[in-house]
């Protein structure tokens, strides 16, 4: 998988930092990622969130799919504070696993399937998550 970083100019990289932002916020100060995630689901439900190669998922279709996964993850007994391994390539089921984490009140711990055999079970293991 490959990623495009954009480049911008040195003036665009220093004017924010001179400048400061200027746009208004009307983002509460102590809003969770999810919360955010809802407000812009709601205010753009059809736009593009999530692009992984060829596949692509609306505001819309992403917030199903993670709420859906968090709601299962709540039924097996996952609770707020809990620790949620995530063991996923970079893909867009990553992102709904990582959000339908936060959206249960838990924490992710991402493990790397490129890791060496082992490695993972023994980072899953310090998660003290109840195995099922």
């Amino acid at each position: 998988m490959s990623f495009l970083l954009t480049a911008v100019d040195e003036v665009e990289r220093r004017e924010p930092a001179v400048e400061g932002n200027r746009a208004s916020s009307s983002t509460p100060e102590h809003s969770t990622l999810p919360q955010l995630f809802q407000a812009q689901a709601r205010r753009t439900p059809d736009a593009v969130a999530v692009v992984c190669g060829e596949f692509g998922m609306s505001y819309r279709e992403l917030d199903a799919a993670s709420n859906r996964l968090a709601r299962e993850l709540r039924r097996r007994g996952v609770e707020p504070h809990s620790r949620v391994a995530v063991f996923l390539d970079r893909s867009h089921e990553l992102v709904v696993a990582l959000l339908a984490v936060l959206k249960s009140g838990s924490a992710y711990v991402p493990l790397d399937p490129a890791y060496p055999c082992g490695a993972p079970s023994v980072s899953a293991s310090r998660t003290r998550a109840p195995r099922r």
